[in-house]
């Protein structure tokens, strides 16, 4: 995997959830407002996640399903442990157990569908590059 990927595998995830996360954090909380403080919070959770995604995605693993569960068990255990544990973003006990597993469930597939989407560009790019080079083997 070349940096450039790395590099666009770690926005790509961050800025997606953070977007996602900052969205419903102010749907569920807002009426107790968002703070500088809490946004940088936030963010900082995300960049983690996106850090601990793109060192996962380096592993080979031949199952994407086994892969996707990889993903979400460990974005689940980064958001409670770095934000729950070390950041104190919420208390834990059963409700913010759920509503935590509720955020990560929808954070993680609007993630999963901008890194396809995202993929899906790359590959029709390359394809597209392949397809002009065959037309013109001159151009080489």
């Amino acid at each position: 995997m070349n940096l450039r990927k790395i590099i666009s595998g770690f926005f790509t995830v961050t800025c997606t959830s953070f977007t996602v996360i900052v969205l419903l954090y102010c749907i569920l909380w807002a009426n107790d407002g968002i703070t500088p403080r809490r946004v940088f919070e936030l963010f900082a959770v995300c960049a983690v996640i996106g850090a601990v995604v793109v060192v996962t995605s380096l592993m080979p693993v031949q199952s994407n399903i086994l892969r996707m569960g990889i993903y979400f068990v460990e974005v689940f255990v980064t958001v409670f442990l770095f934000g729950g544990g070390i950041l104190r973003l919420f208390p834990f006990n059963v409700k913010m157990l759920l509503t935590v597993l509720g955020m990560t469930l929808a954070a993680y597939f609007v993630v999963m569908a901008a890194v396809m989407a995202n993929e899906k560009m790359c590959s029709n790019e390359i394809n597209q590059k392949i397809a002009r080079m065959k037309e013109n083997p001159a151009d080489k």
